[in-house]
């Protein structure tokens, strides 16, 4: 991806928007579970969380392009059109001070101007190397190699896996809580597991269990969204401080973090509900 800085500044405006609304409801949900109604929850972040990322998908999305060097030039193509720049003509590569919407650079070109086009890329330090592989002088990427923010990027990328797709993390896993739970409503207001279908159908039945679905997925992603926080926080200030240690801490904050998420669900579900 390469942005403008208009555009960066909407992305970074969107993902502050989205994950921030998802941290503070985490967090209200968590200190005070009984103050806020679920109607005006699911409106929240409806409203300030999912409109927000929606936007900025789509920006993503215009914006989408691949970096790559093709005779001794790097060639940012994008979806309606491509920039090339000599690489004799790069005098500096310094990461963005802030890495949002990601860790992203700011590329100085001999002229004394800066490319207008930030690329985003998607590992960092693979981009460094890549640039390195294509002749761009090593003092010109010292700062971006050495950088603890490319450090950071790259061992967040590698860190990712199958568990953390949405799909499986929130639309999955989510089943965990909503089948227990809904089997119970059934037997306290209706006296048995289909009780509300025998009363009132299965169309009332279906969306009965839909709701519940879509209520602990939501629940799921604000309890994600605070672990996400800390997790990355952890990270970031790993980076910072000792940026050789960048990959360790990593891996330990998002084992911790996977741990927290994919194992406390279940055993706060058996530690409140299960008959000691």
């Amino acid at each position: 991806m390469t942005v403008t800085g208009p555009w960066r500044f909407a992305l970074a405006a969107t993902a502050t928007v989205s994950r921030g609304t998802l941290v503070v409801f985490g967090l209200a949900c968590w200190f005070f579970p009984d103050r806020i109604p679920t109607g005006t929850l699911l409106r929240a972040v409806a409203l300030l969380c999912f409109v927000p990322e929606i936007a900025g998908w789509w920006i993503r999305r215009a914006h989408a392009a691949t970096l790559a060097v093709v005779d001794d030039a790097l060639a940012l193509r994008g979806r309606a059109a491509g920039v090339e720049v000599a690489l004799g003509s790069i005098a500096s590569v310094v990461p963005w001070r802030v890495p949002l919407p990601a860790p992203g650079f700011r590329l100085g070109l001999r002229s004394g101007r800066a490319l207008p086009e930030g690329p985003v890329p998607i590992d960092p330090g693979a981009f460094v190397r890549m640039l390195a592989a294509g002749g761009v002088p090593e003092p010109v990427l010292r700062t971006a190699a050495q950088h603890p923010l490319t450090r950071y990027g790259t061992a967040k990328r590698a860190a990712r896996t199958r568990l953390d797709r949405p799909l499986i993390k929130f639309v999955v896993f989510s089943l965990v809580p909503t089948v227990p739970l809904f089997r119970l409503r059934q037997l306290i207001v209706y006296g048995g597991l289909l009780g509300e279908y025998y009363q009132y159908g299965w169309k009332v039945y279906l969306l009965g269990f839909a709701i519940f679905w879509l209520l602990y997925a939501v629940y799921l992603l604000l309890y994600a969204a605070v672990l996400r926080a800390a997790t990355e926080a952890v990270a970031l200030l790993a980076a910072w401080w000792t940026p050789s240690a960048a990959w360790s801490v990593r891996r330990v904050a998002e084992a911790i973090h996977r741990t927290l998420y994919f194992a406390g669900v279940p055993a706060v579900l058996v530690l409140r509900f299960f008959p000691w």
